[in-house]
């Protein structure tokens, strides 16, 4: 009976063993909700870039700790060493972060006004006397954009915190704002999953105005693995596309590939 109850006590044992080694270690990914791009943590459907993540980063015996903040903070933080990425991030919203070879996701971006508005976005000097929201901390992907808005231009309305997007399609829609700018992708999922009562009162009136449409897995420049994890993740990339694998996670966001 006491060898019974040994050999029961081994096996529970390495039982736990094997599960608490299955991966060798852990990755903190941070980023504000921006779905499909980064949706919700634990759920079916928590973003492409966070699956494209889980799909990486598994295989090889590393957990993904995937959790959602105010953007600017995240960045911030990130920046510290207290994260290791940030997901979602163009170039010029993380200068100094190491970077993958390539993309894991292009953006878009439109000013985008009530349907019932002459405002139309031609240049810099179409916002003038207009109110524009923006969010704190993002870039825009270009100077275009980015430069004023660091200068304190007074037509753009920054708004902080998170649901800053739903603020800005209400403040858009109370005629608080003039326009908004937003990704196309990130605005049709937000209307029809949470603002259904919104949809179809938006237009676009601009072209894409993204010169830098790249976006990625930021890691942080001051944690030593940060290149390491960069390069798994280039390397991935490739897997990924070759197997047919992004094809399929991005298919289940309605995106296609961008290559």
């Amino acid at each position: 009976m006491i060898s019974m109850i040994k050999a029961s006590l081994l096996f529970f044992s390495l039982v736990f063993l094997i599960h608490s080694n299955s991966y060798a270690e852990t990755i903190t990914l941070r980023a504000d909700e921006w779905c499909p791009y980064t949706c919700t943590p634990e759920s079916d459907q928590p973003g492409f870039m966070i699956e494209i993540a889980k799909a990486i980063f598994e295989p090889v015996g590393v957990k993904v700790d995937y959790q959602l903040m105010n953007w600017a903070r995240a960045v911030s933080e990130t920046r510290k060493g207290k994260f290791n990425a940030v997901v979602g991030a163009n170039v010029a919203d993380v200068p100094g972060f190491i970077l993958p070879d390539v993309p894991q996701g292009m953006s878009l971006n439109y000013f985008w006004t009530r349907v019932d508005s002459d405002f139309t976005y031609k240049d810099i000097n179409s916002v003038k006397g207009k109110k524009i929201g923006v969010i704190n901390g993002y870039s825009y992907g270009g100077k275009e954009l980015d430069d004023p808005i660091a200068r304190r231009n007074p037509a753009f309305v920054v708004l902080p915190g998170d649901d800053a997007l739903i603020k800005l399609i209400k403040m858009t829609e109370a005629r608080r704002l003039d326009a908004f700018v937003e990704n196309p992708y990130v605005l049709e999922y937000s209307l029809s999953t949470k603002l259904t009562a919104y949809q179809d009162k938006f237009k676009p009136v601009s072209k894409n105005i993204v010169s830098e449409p790249e976006l990625y897995i930021a890691f942080s420049p001051q944690i030593k693995d940060s290149k390491k994890y960069a390069k798994i993740v280039s390397d991935g990339m490739k897997k990924l596309r070759k197997s047919g694998m992004l094809k399929s996670i991005l298919q289940k966001y309605k995106i296609k590939d961008w290559k």
